[in-house]
């Protein structure tokens, strides 16, 4: 694959020096979640965005490291695009590549992928945003088919759809990102 920034990304081998913080804003700025059934735009960026929102609105968005690892935990997409988790337990490849490519990405980043509590978190993080995002933005009809009538958690309302203005997103990833990093390291 080549990257926005013109690297040609190798499916085997790849190292740090072919990851960019970059490309992984740009790529997943480009990215719709849920395989584009959503009724309004919204990005896997977006999603990474909402998910360090929840984080700070639950108290321990003063541990930057959750905020870097939240931030992160969908990088890898950039470079496979946005795979619908049932398809990832069908082929174990594909969760086995988006692992290695995490490795390399936390390393780009100097820091290493969660583990214990802190990927049990961002898993619970995730969870909430996947349903803010279904009852926010999916229709009524394909709420009710994952969810039944399930009424969602109070949530916090999604602030970070951009639409359009991908570039302003890609921003707020990437300063927000450095910011942690220069934080933590």
């Amino acid at each position: 694959m080549i990257t926005s920034s013109g690297i040609l990304f190798p499916l085997e081998g790849f190292t740090e020096d072919d990851v960019t913080l970059e490309d992984i804003a740009y790529h997943l700025s480009m990215i719709s979640r849920w395989n584009g059934v959503l009724q309004k735009p919204f990005s896997v960026l977006e999603h990474c965005l909402y998910c360090d929102e929840l984080v700070q609105s639950q108290s321990f968005g003063g541990y930057k490291y959750l905020r870097v690892a939240v931030l992160l935990h969908d990088a890898h997409e950039a470079y496979t695009g946005d795979i619908y988790t049932a398809l990832k337990k069908k082929c174990p490849y594909i969760e086995e590549f988006q692992k290695r490519l995490d490795v390399v990405i936390y390393k780009k980043f100097h820091t290493t992928p969660p583990d214990g509590i802190d990927k049990r978190a961002i898993e619970w993080v995730d969870r909430e945003a996947k349903l803010g995002e279904a009852y926010q933005f999916l229709s009524r009809e394909a709420y009710k088919a994952i969810f039944g009538d399930k009424e969602p958690p109070e949530l916090l309302p999604i602030g970070c759809s951009y639409g359009d203005k991908r570039e302003k997103a890609r921003q707020r990833y990437t300063n927000t990102l450095k910011g942690l990093l220069g934080e933590i390291q």
